[in-house]
């Protein structure tokens, strides 16, 4: 967690963002996620219509975490993954000391399984090309605005 009782990073990230997973497991056709009630959603790959990757604000309670949105083309919300989702990182070909690294390889599998799926152009450089950072929420209005296009989704989070 963090100092004291306040959660610092992605736990503060978790507490503030819908749709964050406790854990996700890679499948051979999908992912089966776990959200933070213990709910299980299983989506395949074929699924995922779109992918984005987001920079919380620096400093406290975020620390810069960064998250990645997998975006189903159904009504569903986002599969959200964040540094502290318990992943099966291990399946994946390569290997991945970091977060960043990880994300950048499921990415990269995800589009060898589903070359249908988009990257959010912004994202891109970050989770394609390994440069720099995703775009940045760096303020509170920046992640309330980001999350309204999930809408009324969010009310089960």
């Amino acid at each position: 967690m963090g100092f004291g009782t306040r959660p610092v990073g992605a736990d503060a990230a978790a507490e503030v963002l819908g749709f964050t997973l406790k854990s996700l497991q890679i499948l051979a056709e999908g992912f089966e996620a776990t959200d933070r009630t213990g709910a299980i959603r299983t989506v395949g790959f074929t699924e995922i219509a779109r992918v984005t990757a987001r920079k919380l604000p620096d400093g406290p309670p975020f620390s810069g975490a960064i998250f990645l949105d997998l975006i189903p083309s159904a009504t569903e919300g986002p599969i959200r993954i964040l540094p502290a989702t318990r992943t099966n990182y291990a399946v994946l070909p390569g290997t991945g000391a970091t977060s960043h690294e990880n994300f950048r390889r499921l990415v990269r599998h995800l589009k060898a399984k589903n070359p249908a799926v988009t990257v959010d152009s912004a994202s891109a450089p970050h989770l394609e090309e390994g440069k720099g950072f995703p775009p940045a929420l760096s303020t509170t209005e920046a992640i309330v605005e980001y999350e309204s296009q999930f809408g009324a989704l969010r009310a089960g989070t």
